[in-house]
């Protein structure tokens, strides 16, 4: 391995003319597929930019296996939503602009656990737990208003990478 990080290696022959050439392809395994995910996400703030006239509140940690899906943007209800997958649990990433001209309702009917507050870069962020009846598992659903947007991130992945991420926001 070279920098701690097991690398597929193939070797092979070519002849070209009179010479023989020797190339060596390395890459990382999986490489291609999460630089390509990267890629992707990257279009997809990129597209919301664009399209809404918002750099969006970045990501700065994501788990290590938490992989880019797609991204939904709608222009007349100046919205985006963006999904990612982590260990099976699906991550949803919402934003609303223009937030103070109009109204935004985002309903859970689960029963509510636990609220708590954490404030990064001045902005209050909310988190609430929610058990879901049928499966008893927990709901994170976290918001807060950064300048003329509101926010929601919500996912059943571990409490522990929901305040990582939110500790980690790039405001």
């Amino acid at each position: 391995s070279i920098g701690g990080a097991p690398f597929v290696t193939g070797v092979m022959k070519k002849i070209h003319g009179e010479r023989e050439m020797v190339q060596i392809d390395s890459e990382r395994d999986g490489e291609e597929d999460r630089i390509t995910a990267e890629s992707e996400e990257e279009k997809a703030w990129q597209e919301i930019k664009d399209k809404l006239g918002v750099e969006m509140v970045r990501f700065g940690y994501k788990p290590n296996r938490m992989k880019f899906l797609e991204c939904d943007i709608d222009e007349e209800l100046e919205e985006a939503c963006m999904l990612y997958e982590y260990e099976g649990k699906i991550i949803e990433y919402h934003i609303w602009t223009n937030f103070s001209n109009k109204s935004v309702g985002y309903d859970i009917q689960d029963k509510l656990i636990e609220e708590e507050k954490i404030v990064v870069s001045d902005v209050e962020i909310y988190i609430k737990s929610y058990e879901i009846e049928k499966s008893k598992s927990i709901e994170y659903t976290v918001h807060f208003i950064d300048g003329n947007a509101y926010y929601i991130l919500n996912s059943c992945i571990e409490k522990e990478e929901i305040i990582k991420i939110v500790k980690d926001l790039n405001f």
